[in-house]
């Protein structure tokens, strides 16, 4: 029986592929789970329709990663935070608070794409990464300083 893969099946196939299979395997396995439809003139044309919508909206995606990490190459924030004598802060420069000054540099998003290598609870210089999938991938600095006591 020949199928149209609606999935990506290991061992058998990507996305739209029209695959020979046992009769058994297709009624019983593939269609059902919906990974596969009877092959036909017209179900290959919806998942050809479906392969390009999901086509379209993986490079939409891509173009969208690409511009948010153009704004972030080379940024800089900086934090006054309060500190001890040998600049340990008191608390710490949190993701929440780095998303914010992301966002007061109009760089919307959200904390999971960050990667942060140690908690920031000292004075000094650090390096952020924001990762998104499909190896994009930008990094910028964080300046953390002493607050001045008044």
């Amino acid at each position: 029986m020949k199928v149209v893969l609606k999935v990506n099946v290991p061992k058998l196939g990507e996305v739209g592929e029209i695959v020979k299979v046992k009769d058994g395997y297709a009624r019983n396995f593939l269609v059902p789970q919906g990974m596969a439809v009877p092959y036909t003139d017209k179900t290959k044309k919806s998942v050809d329709n479906l392969v390009k919508q999901q086509k379209e909206k993986v490079t939409r995606k891509e173009k969208q990663y690409q511009d948010v990490l153009d704004k972030v190459k080379g940024l800089v924030l900086s934090f006054r935070k309060k500190a001890g004598e040998n600049g340990k802060l008191f608390g710490s420069v949190t993701p929440s608070e780095i998303i914010e000054a992301l966002k007061e540099q109009n760089v919307e998003v959200d904390k999971k794409y960050l990667v942060m290598s140690d908690h920031i609870n000292k004075v000094g210089e650090y390096d952020i990464l924001l990762k998104f999938a499909q190896g994009f991938e930008a990094s910028f600095q964080i300046n953390v300083e002493p607050e001045e006591n008044q």
